[in-house]
């Protein structure tokens, strides 16, 4: 293995998620970056780029880079390449917070933190190898035989194996919603997948749009909130199977009860989106409680730069005061055309320094604006208390 001065005197550029090497392919090589027969341009390997798994460095298919890191050799001209390597996600994530506003890393950053083998899901499928959790979903590492017991092809073919023009695959499961199949070798793929619905859709969910409120949910979590009481749901005899309009008791608006997707049912259990769309009236109420909150959260920006005492607000004058004096006294000492002799310039200073302590030694008279501001603040707490009850008896407590 090659020192790291070698591979360090290769390095050109860091980025968030990959450090940039650029060489010869002697120097790649001695670095121990790029094996000798990995380079573009090869026998058997692609004219411009090449990319290969970090882990074993074989050659990656299209479309599964997402799955793990990777290096990729790529030709800059007759006898340079550039070789880019990822990092892993807990480097990028640390490479992030000292990025600076081009993306682009200083080369004497920390080396890369030991990783930590990630723990599986409780829910793993048996006999597959947990790989990685990303953001949305989880990635597997699968033999074909146990690819094709799962089900999760149905009746499709195996990408790369049966379906030689396809490696990466995007299919739609009922459990899992979304499911995307890679090829890695002969014999094995990647599998990113979310987690079963009975644990991704088990909990009651809301979203307020301000014209309407989203709930979603079970018929029981439904019903728990006051919502659908008394009314059939989608599926239910007499009910139609897809959707139920209604009025909404508690509002005097309409109601609308759908049922969703079968990939968004916990389990085997349904799953309804019920829609409760507001009055004009208490859209207009909302939209006056907004106006308000906004209109209290810029007095509180403004609090926090008033001055809160007297000595506050003489040190501001002071301060703006001498900022003045700064910029007179350099424009009087321009070297452009005319200047002024050193004795006026003194003579000013001197002036100016003696009403600088002026005003920051000296006294001054009235209320604070800053304490004014806080009871008016106080005063309209106390007036939208009325409001504040309002609301909670015409909007209720289902939107939470």
């Amino acid at each position: 293995m090659a020192s790291a001065n070698a591979t360090r005197a290769l390095l050109k550029t860091r980025y968030c998620h990959s450090d940039i090497y650029v060489g010869t392919q002697e120097q790649l090589c001695a670095a121990g970056l790029v094996k000798l027969g990995q380079f573009p341009g090869h026998p058997g390997m692609p004219r411009v780029c090449a990319t290969y798994f970090l882990q074993d460095s074989i050659h990656a298919p299209t479309g599964s880079r997402c799955f793990e890191a990777t290096y990729s050799v790529q030709r800059l001209g007759a006898a340079r390449y550039e070789v880019s390597v990822d990092v892993c996600e807990e480097e990028a994530k640390r490479r992030k917070a000292f990025q600076d506003e081009k993306y682009n890393l200083p080369l004497d950053l920390p080396g890369t933190p030991a990783t930590h083998e990630p723990a599986p899901p409780a829910w793993s499928p048996a006999g597959w190898v947990f790989r990685k959790k990303r953001t949305e979903d989880y990635v597997f590492i699968v033999s074909a035989e146990q690819l094709r017991a799962s089900g999760l092809l149905e009746h499709r073919p195996l990408p790369g194996i049966e379906d030689e023009k396809r490696r990466t695959v995007r299919i739609s499961s009922p459990r899992f919603g979304w499911v995307i199949v890679s090829q890695r070798a002969a014999d094995v793929f990647f599998v990113a997948l979310d987690a079963p619905s009975e644990i991704r859709c088990a909990k009651y969910e809301a979203s307020d749009y301000g014209y309407a409120v989203y709930h979603k949910g079970t018929k029981e979590q439904l019903q728990a909130r006051g919502l659908g009481v008394g009314h059939g749901f989608p599926g239910e005899p007499g009910c139609n199977v897809r959707k139920v309009t209604t009025a909404n008791p508690m509002k005097g608006s309409e109601m609308r009860i759908e049922l969703l997707r079968r990939s968004e049912w916990c389990g085997d259990q349904p799953r309804f989106e019920v829609v409760v769309r507001r009055s004009e009236a208490e859209q207009e109420v909302l939209k006056t409680v907004k106006a308000q909150a906004e209109a209290e959260k810029r007095c509180l920006e403004r609090l926090k730069t008033m001055p809160a005492t007297a000595d506050k607000y003489r040190d501001d004058v002071a301060d703006t005061f001498w900022t003045f004096v700064s910029y007179a006294k350099r424009q009087m000492q321009s070297t452009d055309g005319y200047r002024f002799t050193s004795e006026v310039v003194d003579e000013f200073v001197e002036t100016a320094t003696e009403a600088y302590w002026t005003i920051k030694n000296g006294q001054t008279t009235g209320a604070s604006p800053r304490k004014r501001l806080q009871q008016v603040m106080s005063a309209s707490a106390r007036a939208d208390k009325p409001l504040q009850q309002f609301l909670a008896t015409v909007l209720g407590g289902e939107a939470h």
